[in-house]
């Protein structure tokens, strides 16, 4: 079919005259919600960054894997330094480990952080106090030392998921004996703006996402954002289920038109 040019100014107009209406509706609806009716939680702001990937961010890992390619992983640090300790973590900045894990501890070993080329280390911590949460740097729920296997006499791994930001370099040794570790860290392109860590981060958010593990990100009583806005929150979830975005909130939406 041939189209003439009154018939393509025509179409123009209307495609026009929608993308206005469409617009007007959408600040229409904007207006109807003010801002402080949604007022989620600290913890809701870790949601948020989930579908962020900052640019040039590289994410990295090193452990106690056998560099021969074979079983047997236990007992192989990076290298030992001139002190003739285990070296388990060496990288340069700026960057943030992530997470840390261990097991089968040497209970007298300890953990030795270097930061930004100190010739001594500026903080030292016996590796069992620093997975128990007895060093206020690495608090609990965001350390754990817990049984989790069945082989040997103490079948404990540790997990710390403190993050710790170094600026130009980090260097973690252990005086004694090393035996398993993993450690996933974060590397930024230079010179991002990154402090070394201090003690008084923020840390609000993540403290509340372990604390209320499986909740929503809100208080009790607080006003909730509409259905709409808030695109399918799931309901309440024990740790490690799944569930459908889209049938909580049909069943979500179900509850809300039954109300008076």
């Amino acid at each position: 079919m041939k189209l003439t040019v009154a018939g393509v100014n025509k179409k123009i107009v209307v495609i026009f005259a929608l993308t206005v209406f469409a617009a007007a509706l959408s600040a229409a609806d904007g207006r109807e919600r003010p801002a402080t009716e949604f007022r989620p939680h600290s913890a809701y702001a870790l949601l948020e960054k989930l579908v962020r990937i900052p640019p040039q961010l590289t994410v990295l890992e090193v452990s106690s894997h056998n560099k021969r390619g074979v079983n047997g992983d236990a007992d192989w640090p990076l290298y030992k330094d001139a002190r003739s300790d285990d070296v388990i973590f060496d990288a340069a900045g700026p960057g943030c480990i992530k997470s840390m894990w261990g097991t089968a501890f040497d209970p007298n070993a300890v953990l030795q952080f270097y930061f930004d080329g100190d010739k001594e280390p500026r903080l030292r911590v016996n590796v069992l106090e620093f997975y128990q949460g007895k060093n206020p740097l690495f608090p609990s729920p965001l350390v754990s030392y817990e049984k989790r296997g069945l082989w040997g006499d103490a079948p404990f791994a540790g997990n710390s998921f403190v993050p710790i930001p170094f600026a130009k370099s980090l260097k973690i040794s252990v005086k004694g004996e090393s035996w398993f570790f993993h450690i996933i860290y974060e590397k930024y392109p230079y010179p991002a703006a990154i402090e070394t860590i201090t003690g008084r981060e923020e840390r609000s958010g993540l403290l509340d996402s372990f604390t209320r593990l499986g909740e929503e990100p809100f208080d009790a009583g607080e006003p909730r954002a509409p259905i709409s806005r808030l695109s399918s929150m799931p309901a309440k979830r024990s740790p490690g289920t799944t569930g459908c975005f889209m049938k909580d909130r049909e069943r979500a939406g179900s509850r809300a038109s039954s109300s008076p």
